[in-house]
């Protein structure tokens, strides 16, 4: 049964008008949350988990995924979340698109000599300093020759989201606006073998 039965589009939206829920929670069977588990940072976090339980533990652990924060990130991660395809680029989880950057960690009980149950916690904090990758304005190519008005669009963002980030954080009122500070928390278990 849902939770919450927002996508990674869905979220991308409510959080760009600023409608919706500032704080999103995920469990298991939702939409996004299944996402995710696709991701590729939850895979190689699952091999490693694998690997810790066949030398006897750790049994706990965290494994966080870092965006690059680049131009050509920015294009797969936006590909990824809206399913476009930009020829050249391959796409981001649409999961991981939205989300950028986050944290994982995991917990693992184990039940037999073979299989032990993990418990997955991925959190995550979404502004406008995250959504511009300030970076980008470090690449004036981008605006001049590489993507024209998309690129210097992005690059006011950019440096508005630089100059203005502490105002988003500190005042609780413009989490309602667009681009302001939302939280994302997605939680599941599921069944490691060894």
């Amino acid at each position: 049964m849902y939770h919450n039965d927002n996508t990674p589009v869905s979220l991308g939206l409510e959080w760009a008008s600023g409608i919706g829920g500032r704080d999103q929670y995920f469990n298991q069977y939702d939409p996004f949350t299944q996402t995710l588990r696709q991701d590729t940072n939850v895979q190689e976090t699952r091999e490693q988990i694998k690997r810790d339980l066949k030398c006897g533990g750790p049994y706990s652990g965290s494994h966080p995924y870092f965006d690059p924060r680049t131009p050509l990130q920015f294009l797969k991660d936006m590909s990824g979340v809206f399913g476009v395809h930009i020829p050249g680029i391959a796409p981001s989880n649409p999961a991981d698109g939205f989300l950028g950057s986050y944290s994982l960690s995991w917990a693992a009980v184990p039940y037999t000599q073979s299989r032990a149950t993990a418990f997955f916690t991925a959190t995550n904090t979404s502004d406008l300093d995250s959504f511009a990758h300030p970076e980008i304005t470090k690449y004036p190519l981008l605006a001049a020759g590489g993507l024209g008005p998309i690129g210097l669009g992005l690059q006011f963002v950019g440096l508005w989201a630089l100059t203005h980030h502490n105002d988003i954080d500190g005042l609780a009122p413009l989490r309602q606006q667009p681009g302001g500070r939302t939280t994302q928390k997605a939680q599941w278990q599921e069944t490691i073998p060894y």
